[in-house]
């Protein structure tokens, strides 16, 4: 949240349109966050505003039935999967870098970096990480 609020003046340029996020939307959406975090879904169709969130797990709704935003889908860990696994593999990622530059020299881990850039930009751009077109 401390990095959001710092942030918050770029968050709320005008240029950004739609995107727009002001100071006073903070709050809400961190809390819809963790809610979405925990399974529970926060935007749905206005039509099912006030029915239960159990009732709302087993009712069928489509995704863009939500006006202006994407409805949620939330349940059954679909937010809270990605994210976890996001992290496991980011902090991996901090740790070997940090070690590299440790262990290393700093010509080493510049080297590394140029080799990785190609690598990844082939695999972001084959069938085999992003499927089929």
């Amino acid at each position: 949240m401390i990095g959001n609020t710092i942030f918050v003046p770029i968050y709320d340029l005008k240029i950004l349109g739609a995107q727009r996020v002001t100071f006073s939307e903070m709050p809400t959406n961190l809390y819809n966050g963790a809610m979405c975090f925990l399974g529970y879904n926060t935007i749905v169709p206005q039509k099912l505003m006030n029915i239960s969130q159990r009732d709302l797990e087993f009712y069928e709704y489509d995704k863009f039935d939500c006006g202006a935003k994407v409805c949620d889908d939330c349940q059954d860990g679909r937010a809270a999967i990605p994210l976890c696994i996001y992290l496991f593999f980011n902090i991996g990622y901090n740790i070997v870098t940090m070690l590299l530059l440790k262990e290393g020299s700093a010509s080493f881990f510049f080297l590394i970096n140029a080799v990785k850039l190609p690598i990844t930009t082939f695999l972001f751009s084959s069938e085999l990480v992003m499927g089929a077109a």
